[in-house]
């Protein structure tokens, strides 16, 4: 299929599924901006590295489609505004180069649009990242594959330090990384995925912390959006059509949209002026969430860690008891059991929220000022582990949780007793 890729025009049937999507939004809501709000849009690969390779298409052709959609819907639909792109048309740019194009036109906000590919057919779903340290998530292939473009470019271990996107030492440098824009490009994340989900219909593959190249020496909020699976056929057949890019596009500026208003309000509120716009508090408390689950991951990998290693069971931190709602019993002294937590919420959440994707029987257990959304208790640790790999499909980053007599112990504790 051929793509225009150095102008878009937008049909008759696109504009009135645009505006139908939006309208409910933003008809009555002014833009109050005293600079212009500089957005920087950077279609990932491009030239010589068509990134992930489809059975009809390849990537480079899906970003630059989409990005110039999104670049044009913001330009038509907000004003006060200012687009630039990494690329416009099918050429190479090394990642640093990217970042520098964004810093150097004092981006107000960067978006680095993808389409992820997997070996295998069946993962479908969108995800959006914004810059970590991690080297040992399920994402790390994800993150090698992406960072992997720098060995295209010339010079490129001279220019990026010696860094070696393959090997998981060279990610050590990343620990340095403390990003005054983090809770920013996390808001941002977490809206786009909403956006993906409610709007565009996308399974939600939800947001990570993970150490991409093209978001590390960016100096303002960033994120890079994988907008679905190339190896996956239907999601291959769906961006590949006018209406499934309009979608995502869409979704994204809709996202960049309402991100632009919160700063819009927060200024206005600064100033003391009322706004009748509702804040949305649904996107801080996803970020609530994602902040919680980031600090229990890294835990959590440890203690699994040690947990694997013969003769490392002791206990490690103090037993926490817990206050379990809903609970249909009670375990005897001394009874080890384990959960599966989902999520953590800082308000109780209704059974019927879309945050359950249909499933029932959780449990709240209030701990550390959240509501930890946690399955029914299971006996053994081989029962939990075939628990977590089927919640895992619908829930990204559930967990394994240890208690014993209805206290929480550590993980390498409960498996050694």
């Amino acid at each position: 299929m051929a793509f225009q890729e150095e102008e878009i025009s937008l049909s008759l049937y696109s504009s009135c599924f645009l505006l139908s999507l939006i309208s409910k939004d933003f008809a009555l809501i002014p833009i109050r901006s005293r600079k212009p709000f500089v957005v920087t849009i950077d279609p990932g690969h491009g030239g010589k590295d068509p990134g992930a390779t489809g059975k009809k298409t390849v990537e480079k052709k899906l970003t630059l489609a989409i990005g110039l959609k999104v670049g044009h819907y913001i330009e038509s639909m907000m004003d006060n505004v200012k687009v630039v792109y990494t690329r416009s048309t099918d050429v190479f740019i090394p990642l640093d180069e990217r970042a520098n194009i964004a810093n150097q036109n004092r981006s107000d906000l960067f978006i680095s649009i993808h389409v992820d590919g997997f070996k295998s057919s069946t993962p479908k779903g969108t995800s959006s990242f914004v810059m970590g340290t991690s080297k040992t998530s399920v994402n790390f292939d994800l993150v090698k594959r992406e960072n992997r473009v720098i060995t295209l470019e010339d010079n490129y271990q001279e220019k990026y330090e010696n860094f070696d996107p393959n090997d998981p030492a060279s990610y050590i440098k990343f620990n340095l990384y403390q990003s005054v824009n983090l809770k920013q490009s996390l808001l941002f994340a977490t809206l786009v995925q909403d956006e993906l989900r409610v709007k565009a219909q996308r399974v939600d593959r939800g947001v990570s912390q993970e150490p991409f190249m093209v978001l590390w020496r960016t100096t303002m909020p960033s994120v890079l959006v994988e907008t679905g699976f190339i190896s996956n056929p239907q999601e291959e057949e769906f961006l590949i059509t006018e209406n499934g890019q309009n979608i995502i596009a869409t979704s994204i500026f809709t996202a960049i949209r309402k991100y632009r208003q919160d700063l819009d309000d927060s200024d206005e509120d600064k100033a003391g002026i009322s706004t009748a716009r509702q804040s949305d508090s649904f996107a801080q408390e996803r970020l609530n969430r994602i902040i919680e689950a980031e600090r229990i991951r890294t835990e959590q990998f440890q203690t699994e860690k040690d947990t694997a290693r013969p003769g490392s069971l002791e206990s490690k931190g103090t037993p926490v008891k817990v206050n379990v709602e809903n609970k249909n019993s009670t375990p005897k002294a001394g009874e080890i059991e384990f959960r599966i937590q989902i999520l953590a919420s800082t308000r109780p959440l209704a059974p019927s929220a879309p945050d359950f994707k249909g499933r029932k029987g959780f449990e709240a257990i209030k701990l550390d000022g959240y509501y930890k959304y946690m399955t029914r208790p299971v006996k053994t640790y081989p029962e939990a582990l075939a628990l977590r790999k089927e919640l895992s499909t619908l829930f990204k980053g559930a967990f394994i949780v240890a208690f014993k007599g209805g206290i929480r112990v550590p993980l390498n504790e409960a498996v050694g007793e």
